[in-house]
């Protein structure tokens, strides 16, 4: 809740981000300067380093020029005695706690004579009374703040923010990072863009052979979908081939082993007795009619020819008739056992 300069939660975050990384790296990347704290003391007669850090004389917040220093040109963040600012303490319900700052603001210009646009400021952390909230406000006139550094940087100091001193946890309650160090924004887009780019090309060689194994994933299974149509395609033609090869070996084996007319003709020549006469005779692969005459009996023929495994079911299949001669005429139907 500062007036003109970055929000408390923006400058935690800068804050903490700032703790991880060095200063050399955050000069590096970011476009950050290299800052040294510097502070004032009752007890200090001439700017002087300690542990780490310039401490000059607090007679300076109020002398019109800093003596001249070593120091050329340095950028240091500036921490003031709480003397130097204004003190308020503003008393706010508890429903007022989402809109602290612009209730403060009001406030100061209702109760000083102090514009925002005149002022810097900033308020602390609230704290809960028994009646509401109790908020602290530190005012500083911004022409004090900039005298102060216009006469720090004649005496070769630059000064990016400025803290109240004793508040170790408080933002600053001005910034002139863009000021100071005008490139800053340029040196956190590019490194920003090429951070990006890093990133980039990071997870482009992270995922690559993640993104390479499943177009092959997806090539294997075209492949394998290819393969099975192929497969059943030929699944089918092998069953095609099978089935004619079968139809082709029942149809040799009809060839070969059907009854043929010339085997069942001597067959039935040797079976025969020489009394009998054939007249007429009907072949087929199933069965032989014949027709003739029997000097003897046509019933012991069909007898004789029963106990002969060439014929199977030999019988009389038509009327037996008595010729002029003495004969029996007859008509026999023999069914054929693969007679070769």
């Amino acid at each position: 809740m500062v007036g003109n300069t970055p929000s408390q939660v923006s400058q935690w975050l800068s804050d903490q981000f700032g703790r991880v990384f060095p200063d050399w790296l955050k000069a590096m990347f970011i476009g950050q300067s290299i800052v040294t704290k510097l502070t004032f003391s009752e007890n200090a007669h001439k700017v002087s380093r300690q542990n780490g850090h310039f401490v000059a004389p607090a007679i300076m917040l109020q002398s019109d020029e800093f003596p001249n220093s070593a120091n050329q040109n340095r950028i240091v963040d500036a921490w003031l005695p709480k003397s130097v600012f204004l003190e308020r303490s503003i008393e706010a319900p508890i429903s007022a706690k989402k809109n602290l700052s612009k209730l403060v603001e009001l406030d100061m210009v209702r109760r000083t004579p102090f514009r925002p646009e005149t002022v810097f400021w900033i308020t602390g952390k609230p704290e809960k009374t028994a009646s509401g909230l109790r908020i602290k406000q530190w005012i500083a006139k911004r022409t004090y703040i900039e005298e102060l550094r216009k006469r720090a940087s004649r005496s070769g100091f630059r000064i990016r923010k400025v803290f109240i001193e004793g508040e170790p946890n408080q933002a600053p309650i001005a910034d002139f990072s863009d000021l100071v160090t005008p490139n800053a924004k340029r040196w956190k887009l590019l490194n920003g863009a090429l951070a990006l780019v890093a990133i980039g090309l990071a997870a482009t060689l992270w995922l690559y052979p993640a993104w390479q194994a499943s177009v092959e994933r997806v090539r294997l299974q075209e492949s394998n979908t290819e393969y099975r149509a192929q497969a059943l395609a030929l699944r089918q033609e092998v069953d095609a081939l099978r089935s004619r090869e079968m139809e082709r070996a029942a149809f040799l084996n009809v060839i070969y082993n059907r009854p043929r007319l010339s085997n069942t003709l001597r067959s039935l020549t040797v079976a025969m007795p020489d009394n009998v006469w054939i007249s007429n005779m009907n072949f087929s692969p199933e069965r032989l009619v014949a027709s003739g005459e029997v000097s003897g009996s046509a019933a012991q023929l069909v007898l004789d020819l029963s106990k002969r495994n060439e014929f199977v079911n030999p019988r009389l299949t038509g009327p037996v008739a008595r010729a002029g001669n003495g004969a029996e005429r007859f008509e026999l139907t023999l069914d054929l056992m693969g007679v070769k």
